[in-house]
């Protein structure tokens, strides 16, 4: 059983790169979740689309062995943690 208190990241995959998953992933990284969320994609897609947008992103490559990050930095500025 995991323990209550315990936190597990919430894995979301960005789908199709040519599709409306990378914006949605840049909206998730926006909004403040309970919890840490992790981007399964190429993070150059991602980034890609940052751009094409006008958002400005900080792509972190995730560490399970690492304690989690905010979603969202003190800047305001959108943070993904990423996984390929």
């Amino acid at each position: 059983m995991i323990p209550v208190d315990l936190k597990l990241p919430l894995a979301i995959t960005a789908g199709e790169p040519a599709g409306i998953g990378p914006e949605l992933c840049l909206a998730i990284a926006e909004s403040d979740w309970a919890q840490q969320v992790v981007i399964i994609t190429d993070p150059e897609v991602l980034s890609i689309r940052a751009r094409r947008l006008g958002k400005t992103v900080s792509i972190v490559e995730f560490d399970p062995t690492e304690q989690p990050c905010k979603n969202r930095s003190e800047e305001h500025t959108s943070e993904l943690q990423s996984h390929l």
